[in-house]
């Protein structure tokens, strides 16, 4: 059997409950395809690569992003009604394709701050509902651990590795006993769009290159001060996919509703000096066709922007005129009627 893995960093880190479930499916073709600090919108992303790309599908599918979900609700760039619409597009690919899908609910810590309990909450609820109302396996540390512990943490987002071992031995079992494919649904048009670097048309200073990394690998748009590059879309833009290194800074955004700067630049790249991320935007900006992604030359007239707040930014750590933008994709919602959302939050669509 082949096996995708899709995953935070609790997917990636040495003793993760992805180690030990690789090590019990020796004898399945297991790939980890994790990536820290995004969420489920990620992995659809995931899929719509092997889905342009003409690859073999799995045939099974490990999702395990519920705890990115909660921090990007917690922080604004990602709201409830996305979550849904991100398990929706993941179920209908798995349903299409015939292939198995596990959802693995994982959580932050027990917090200290109400508010972030909330988004814990709202997040866990959805997970379940879109697991009940497509049929799919969903396991959450309520059912592994008899709940999240503060003893089952070594750190606000990641497991012990006691606590990895329970997760993996749980998913294996499911999978030993069988896992079913998602139940189809009637309205499967799909919800978000993403448009590769492939199609985008570049102007000025820019450049094609090929990326690669432990966690990541593709086609990207290079853009130096200068340059600038349009992207096909339509809907709310989401957010770009994109590399974050020391070169990286400040950037621009518009279409014919507006104009904002995001800056590129992030702390955690001193965990991750190369840092493969997806963007979020949490300022609400549509597209029809005329997304411009580029590199203003003209530092003043930049600074005059609205800036668009991304949690983990900080300074640019290079001049102005030598810094880089590097994007491999753009992605963009298309939020389903109230009256159809109603319908399929009540269970009431049906094949």
């Amino acid at each position: 059997m082949n096996i995708l893995l899709l995953g935070g960093s609790n997917a990636g880190i040495s003793f993760g409950w992805a180690s030990r479930f690789h090590a019990l499916a020796h004898e399945h073709v297991v790939v980890n395809a994790f990536l820290g600090a995004v969420g489920s919108l990620y992995g659809l992303m995931r899929l719509r690569e092997i889905e342009r790309a003409g690859a073999a599908r799995p045939d099974l599918i490990i999702l395990e992003y519920a705890l990115n979900d909660m921090m990007l609700l917690d922080n604004g760039v990602l709201s409830l009604e996305m979550i849904d619409d991100a398990l929706d597009d993941i179920a209908d690919f798995c349903a299409r394709e015939r292939i198995r899908l596990i959802l693995l609910g994982l959580e932050l810590r027990p917090p200290d701050r109400r508010r972030v309990r909330t988004c814990v909450d709202k997040v866990k609820r959805r997970y379940a509902a879109a697991a009940a109302r497509r049929g799919l396996t969903y396991f959450t540390l309520d059912d592994i651990l008899g709940g999240a512990k503060l003893d089952h943490f070594i750190d606000p987002y990641h497991l012990t590795a006691e606590a990895s071992i329970e997760v993996a031995d749980r998913l294996f079992a499911a999978m030993e006993a069988g896992v079913g494919v998602p139940r189809a649904v009637p309205d499967s048009a799909p919800r978000f769009e993403f448009t590769p670097v492939s199609l985008a048309q570049t102007d000025g200073h820019c450049q094609r290159v090929e990326l690669q990394s432990s966690v990541y690998r593709g086609d990207f748009l290079e853009i130096a001060r200068g340059g600038s590059s349009r992207w096909p879309g339509h809907g709310r833009l989401v957010g770009l996919m994109m590399r974050s290194t020391h070169l990286s800074g400040e950037y621009r955004i518009e279409t014919r509703a507006g104009a904002f700067r995001k800056n590129a630049q992030s702390s955690m790249r001193e965990i991750v000096p190369k840092l493969m991320l997806l963007h979020y935007s949490s300022r609400r900006l549509w597209a029809r066709d005329d997304l411009v992604v580029s590199m203003p030359a003209d530092k003043a007239s930049l600074a005059r922007l609205r800036n668009d707040r991304t949690p983990t930014e900080t300074p640019g750590l290079e001049p102005f005129d030598t810094q880089r933008l590097e994007i491999a994709a753009a992605a963009f919602w298309n939020k389903p009627p109230l009256r159809l959302r109603l319908l399929r939050r009540l269970g009431l669509l049906r094949e």
